[in-house]
């Protein structure tokens, strides 16, 4: 994996830098917020997610959203390994909330973040990811 630089600068007025994690992350959340057709390249990526969190709680198909992800993945991320991910639903605070369990291998640490997406009491997309414990391969 490789990292990104940002528009802007840090702290030390170098430009910032993102990590393989938070690059991952931003990946695929372009994966997922974005609408086909979005990327031109490939026009076949993108899966509006937002539109998924209006829906009935019980017309959330999780194994759709998976393969879906793990489908675009191999377009747009190739060395992603999209067989270890997970989607699973709950509630929070009365709205649905996607829980994506992605794998990140980095040199020779296994992690993995969960990335967590649902909507406000004012219907605005939120979304954060924390990191799992690293092991040794």
């Amino acid at each position: 994996m490789a990292v990104d630089p940002t528009f802007g600068v840090d702290n030390f007025n170098r430009p910032k830098v993102l990590s393989e994690t938070e690059t991952y992350v931003n990946n695929i959340m372009m994966l997922l917020l974005g609408r086909k057709g979005f990327y031109p390249s490939i026009p076949s990526i993108g899966m509006n997610i937002k539109d998924t969190l209006y829906e009935f709680f019980n017309d959330i198909n999780t194994e759709e959203i998976k393969n879906e992800l793990v489908r675009q993945c191999s377009d747009f991320l190739p060395e992603v390994n999209s067989g270890d991910f997970d989607v699973r639903k709950t509630m929070y605070k009365g709205k649905p909330l996607l829980v994506f369990s992605l794998p990140v291998i980095d040199d020779t640490n296994r992690n993995s973040v969960s990335l967590g997406i649902t909507t406000n009491k004012y219907g605005e997309l939120v979304y954060d990811f924390v990191e799992g414990k690293e092991q040794s391969m």
